[in-house]
């Protein structure tokens, strides 16, 4: 079954709720914390559209290597390996185990698809960098980062793992706008002390004025902030956005 037609599979008279491959998928937008995957229900963090997009963006693409930063209770994991059907799909988490995502990889067919590795920051750089040489056999197709949402720490995963994606490939990172998000995140949000996720979305877009032949484009929308590395920029060279940056000299100061 081709990705979309397995995303199709997903009733939308059902929208919390779908069957595939066999797996019962619950989708959770509130109360995060209250909700764990076992192996009767797989829970999923984010609604259907986000993994459209995903689907719209490789749509007549192979995607068969992923590399997932920030899994949780796997249910994002779960259902791209489903749709995609990837070799492998690699996440990484800084959380401790999660007991029911482990007991649905190890008795469902797709858990052999997927291999995580916890207790790993996403800009531990030797660690990532070990894991990125050790999984995967070539470039790597498509990179998600639904890990830390901070910025110093997504900046840096950025710099270890950008350079290993395959040229044409998206590097993907989610809900970066939570600072200009209206409400208690204007208020209460426990990361107002924080420098905001758009600073990094404007370094990219500096990047990419500088380096196109590295970076082809920078989409932005109020959900992602997608990547594209150019089809013919190198794979595994060494990046560091403080010198592809170009200011004329002027510093920039993150909010």
């Amino acid at each position: 079954m081709e990705p979309f037609e397995r995303l199709r599979a997903w009733d939308p008279a059902t929208p919390l709720e779908a069957v595939m491959e066999g797996l019962k998928f619950r989708v959770v937008t509130a109360e995060y914390e209250k909700h764990q995957t076992t192996t009767d229900e797989v829970i999923v963090l984010k609604p259907r559209a986000f993994f459209q997009r995903y689907v719209n963006l490789y749509r007549g693409r192979a995607c068969r290597q992923i590399l997932d930063l920030g899994v949780w209770e796997g249910g994002s994991a779960l259902l791209l390996a489903a749709i995609f059907a990837p070799e492998k799909l690699v996440g990484v988490d800084i959380s401790a185990p999660r007991p029911g995502f482990d007991a649905v990889r190890a008795s469902h067919p797709l858990g052999r698809r997927i291999s995580i590795h916890y207790e790993t920051s996403q800009d531990d750089e030797a660690k990532l960098a070990a894991i990125i040489a050790s999984e995967f056999e070539g470039p790597i197709d498509l990179i998600i980062d639904d890990a830390s949402h901070l910025y110093a720490p997504t900046r840096r995963a950025f710099e270890i793992a950008f350079p290993h994606l395959r040229p044409g490939g998206f590097y993907v990172i989610e809900d970066w706008g939570w600072a200009h998000w209206a409400g208690s995140w204007q208020t209460t949000s426990l990361w107002r002390d924080q420098p905001a996720m758009s600073n990094f979305v404007f370094e990219l877009s500096m990047a990419c004025a500088a380096r196109p032949r590295l970076i082809e484009s920078v989409t932005v929308t109020s959900e992602y902030a997608i990547v594209r590395k150019n089809m013919k920029a190198p794979i595994g060279e060494p990046l560091r956005l403080d010198e592809i940056c170009l200011r004329q000299g002027r510093e920039f100061r993150p909010i």
